[in-house]
């Protein structure tokens, strides 16, 4: 395709480039023509990957995945509350509940498992 593309590139230059040359109408025409026909056989790759895409999409040998039951958040689980969802707010909070020494340590570690993660497994943090 990509060869095509280029010579139907360099036959347009050309004509355009000598419009004078008795050669470059059809020398023209011809690199429309071709374009054409390139259009087409484009469109029909098309229709060859979304055929392939409505084949292999959804995929019914991956179960779906427990992020995407959209229960209310009374119902989800420890990972999806600490892990998948609203982290952000989380770590905030734990942050902001320091009184001492102590609690303070452990809203730095909350902060410090969220970084790694975070920057770990950036994908986790797209239902947030």
């Amino acid at each position: 395709m990509c060869d095509a593309l280029a010579e139907i590139r360099k036959d347009l230059e050309t004509a355009l480039d000598k419009p004078a040359d008795p050669a470059s109408p059809a020398l023209f025409n011809n690199a429309a023509m071709k374009a054409q026909q390139w259009a087409a056989s484009i469109n029909n790759i098309e229709a060859e990957v979304v055929s392939l895409q409505n084949d292999v999409n959804p995929m019914p040998h991956l179960p779906p995945h427990p992020r995407q039951a959209d229960q209310p958040s009374s119902q989800w689980d420890w990972l999806n509350l600490l892990l998948g969802r609203r982290t952000d707010a989380f770590v905030r909070n734990v942050a902001k509940g320091g009184r001492d020494e102590a609690t303070n340590a452990f809203a730095f570690g909350v902060l410090a498992n969220y970084g790694a993660s975070a920057a770990g497994s950036a994908g986790i943090f797209l239902t947030s």
